[in-house]
């Protein structure tokens, strides 16, 4: 065993530093996932592991990557995770296992203030005042950043950021005039980046990972320093992380805002007078995206059959590359004062990038990407997506011979890894280990599937009903505490609008207000029942009381109609696999697995979850999705779900949390 293995044994066992934490239990799978992650660090390999609630995994990777001596990237899906990294577990390790090391958070460009936009404001080139309210909030936000030291949005108090839009201030790409910039030594953006260049471990999240790959696989340089070894927390989000980055995407809203830009830059600056004509079309041209469709909320093909219209469509895209493209180098050659150009400078670089995406949708010529609409209220953006991301990765994480560990609490469906494996262009041969959650699921928790309610495929009305009578029935008999998870906005406003007033509890409803303020007034309210739909299938830790049921209510299913499943599973029908089984059950179970687990987030949580889907019961694969699903037992009959929480009192609830080691 190397000294290493022998450290870390050593340093989570009963007698190591943290037995003088009171409570402290040594968990098998914990130092399981810690020695395979060393090995991983060893080696210099790839490793994937599963590491269900409860493992401990956050210490279990940066405990061996502290040890290594790599300069370590750690990303995560999620900012809730890369908080809790960065404020509660790095000072914990500093705290009882002590070690010299640096740690630096990096985010994406827009989390940080521009002190050249902040400027241009003060000196009144800008004006985003439209209330006493705004102009004080800025000026609270002057101050601030004198005081900061990382210029980082997170910092503000909500009330400053409610009267500001964050955009009109924030560090971007396009907005950037480099070293002409008279606050480039003191940018916040780049203090982050060299700090990230001297640190240890540098804290970052999968998009911003995008971002540097795409950078180098490019040779444009590069975001995040050069590493020795990565590992990529909640890994079951990096494909479709992946998928959007390295496609192309504009929207109406964007089109039009940089129109309303250039035309306001028309009025400031003379030298732009001369082509007034030109901006003026463009600006036209870019209200008129959103008149090729007619309303739709949800994703769509963005070529049709319709061959007159596709070239209608195309033709379009290209006047539009082509008037940006104009204009662009209009703005570059014209004759202005060194800081008028930077400026300017900025819409061009603007203007340039939305050339090469309209263009590179509108040629529309490369089979290996889809085209797809997607609508919501007045919002409508049209995306080119690659349908494989595989190539993007290997070069640069999934085929290199340096650290990679992929992690997460659900990449396994029915005991495979294939699915994931897949979806990143991982070889099978990459060793793969799965680890238990800790938490007694036989003892706390029970699975409810009805199996009396109509199937989801039997008429949407009758299905509807069915499921809102059944949460009615279980939400009175777990007194609230509940968060009912939805496949679709319809079924949510349906459910609500059938429960509200009928239920004793009160009823919060996803978009009532924002996210977490819902989760703030979810957790307070004990008895309360928060209706939801795809956003809050991840990402919400609400331990104890308050979170006591889930309801689910169908199997979520990707929908066969979406542009890109439909491409990928037809490109899997002609590769010889069978779509439904390699694709759309897999993908189906890993989105219930996330959604159930929503319920035990502490050794001392309990509760009942909930189904209300009978084709577990009744179709072939029912049983597969079952073995994926904790180890709780399983009831179809209501009265257990009444006797289940009638014994509430003897299993106890919340107590001591103090042995919860990440």
């Amino acid at each position: 065993m190397s000294g290493h293995d022998f450290q870390i044994k050593k340093l989570l066992s009963a007698d190591g530093p943290l037995a003088k934490w009171a409570g402290f239990v040594p968990r098998g799978q914990q130092t399981r996932m810690a020695e395979e992650v060393t090995k991983a660090f060893q080696n210099s390999s790839l490793a994937i592991i599963e590491a269900g609630t409860g493992t401990g995994k956050t210490l279990a990777y940066l405990l061996p990557a502290l040890l290594s001596g790599k300069k370590t990237i750690i990303s995560t899906g999620l900012l809730n995770l890369q908080e809790q990294i960065f404020h509660k577990d790095l000072p914990f390790i500093r705290e009882y296992f002590g070690g010299d090391f640096q740690v630096a958070l990096l985010k994406g460009r827009s989390n940080y203030l521009c002190l050249r936009k902040m400027d241009a404001i003060q000196r009144k080139k800008v004006n985003l005042f439209t209330s006493p309210q705004d102009k004080e909030a800025f000026n609270d936000l002057v101050e601030w950043s004198y005081v900061s030291a990382t210029g980082d949005k997170s910092e503000i108090e909500s009330q400053i950021r409610s009267f500001i839009k964050w955009e009109n201030l924030s560090s971007s790409t396009d907005d950037c005039v480099g070293q002409n910039c008279r606050h480039f030594k003191q940018c916040f953006s780049l203090k982050a980046r060299k700090n990230a260049q001297n640190a240890d471990l540098v804290l970052i999240n999968h998009s911003l990972f995008m971002s540097d790959i795409s950078l180098r696989d490019e040779e444009l340089g590069q975001i995040l320093p050069d590493w020795m070894a990565a590992v990529i927390d909640e890994a079951h989000l990096l494909e479709s992380v992946a998928t959007k980055h390295f496609g192309y995407s504009t929207s109406n809203v964007e089109l039009m805002n940089l129109s309303r830009e250039i035309v306001k830059a028309a009025e400031i600056w003379p030298a732009l007078e001369r082509f007034e004509d030109e901006i003026h079309a463009f600006s036209f041209h870019c209200d008129q995206l959103e008149t090729f469709f007619e309303p739709f909320d949800s994703e769509i093909d963005l070529y049709r059959e319709d061959q007159v219209w596709n070239e209608k469509f195309a033709g379009f895209l290209s006047l539009l590359k082509r008037q940006a493209r104009s204009i662009a180098d209009m703005v570059v050659n014209a004759d202005m004062a060194q800081t008028e150009t930077d400026d300017l400078g900025v819409l061009a670089n603007r203007l340039e990038r939305v050339a090469r995406i309209v263009g590179f949708i509108g040629d529309h010529d490369q089979s290996e990407f889809v085209y797809q609409a997607d609508g919501g209220g007045k919002r409508v953006t049209i995306q080119a997506l690659p349908m494989n991301v595989a190539p993007y990765l290997a070069n640069h994480l999934t085929k290199i011979e340096k650290t990679v560990i992929l992690t997460s609490a659900t990449l396994s469906a029915n005991g495979s890894f294939r699915y994931f494996q897949n979806g990143l262009g991982v070889d099978e041969n990459v060793p793969c280990l799965s680890l238990d959650s800790t938490y007694d699921y036989q003892g706390r928790t029970l699975l409810y599937i009805p199996k009396h309610l109509p199937a989801p495929d039997e008429g949407s009305k009758a299905f509807s009903l069915g499921i809102i009578s059944e949460i009615e029935k279980v939400v009175n008999l777990s007194q609230g505490r509940a968060l009912v998870l939805f496949t679709s906005y319809f079924q949510m406003k349906q459910a609500y609008e059938a429960l509200n007033g009928r239920l004793p509890w009160r009823l919060l409803l996803q978009n009532q207000f924002s996210r977490s303020r819902l989760l703030a007034e979810f957790s307070k309210d004990i008895h309360s029942v928060l209706l939801a739909t795809s956003s809050f299938w991840q990402g919400v830790d609400v331990p104890g009381e308050s979170l006591t049921t889930v309801i689910i209510d169908k199997l979520p299913f990707p929908r066969p109609d979406r542009p890109l499943i439909k491409a990928r599973s037809s490109l899997l029908k002609k590769n010889g696999g069978n779509p439904f089984k390699e694709y759309s059950l897999p993908e189906t179970t890993l989105t219930l697995k996330q959604g159930l687990g929503r319920l035990m987030r502490h050794e001392a949580d309990q509760g009942l979850m909930v189904i209300l889907d009978n084709r577990i019961w009744t179709r072939y694969y029912g049983r597969s999705i079952l073995k994926s699903l904790p180890p709780s037992p399983v009831t179809s009959n209501l009265a257990d779900v009444a006797k289940f929480f009638a014994a509430e009192p003897t299993r106890g609830l919340g107590g001591e949390r103090s042995a919860e080691i990440f």
